[in-house]
């Protein structure tokens, strides 16, 4: 996160709240004075509550900072290319991982190549692969296609 990120997001949303609160109010004193009853002490707590019930339930299902499962390493991404002859060969992970956490990583690829690597090896494990964030490592086999 940037340095001014969490300043900027409470500002934001004590922006939304202060909103919300004052459309809630406006409704309440619509109604209020429908029902001809002018009392403004239960006018403002019924909108204070209101305006904080509906702020809390957003909050709570639109939550980005929340850990989520995500897939970081996918079966259909190339992770490297192998050019043998005039020829490039895209190299695939053979299994999928997926990680819990809160934003994808930033990952930087590793991959070494079995010897004895030709154009006959599509379709074959050729090699494999460690991807790593600079905190945690994953690795497994790549497939050549």
């Amino acid at each position: 996160m940037k340095k001014h990120d969490k300043l900027f997001k409470i500002l934001y949303e004590s922006g939304i709240l202060l909103i919300g609160f004052i459309v809630v109010d406006v409704l309440i004193s619509m109604i209020l004075f429908c029902l001809k009853l002018h009392i403004s002490v239960i006018n403002f707590w019924a909108s204070l509550i209101i305006t904080m019930l509906v702020f809390l339930l957003i909050g709570k299902n639109n939550n980005k900072n929340s850990a989520r499962k995500m897939k970081i390493i996918s079966r259909n991404d190339i992770v490297a290319v192998a050019k043998i002859g005039e020829k490039k060969y895209n190299l695939y992970p053979t299994k999928d991982v997926e990680i819990t956490a809160t934003q994808r990583p930033d990952l930087t690829y590793t991959v070494n190549l079995n010897p004895g690597v030709n154009k006959n090896s599509r379709g074959k494990i050729v090699g494999t692969y460690v991807a790593t964030d600079g905190t945690l490592t994953y690795s497994g086999e790549l497939i050549m296609k």
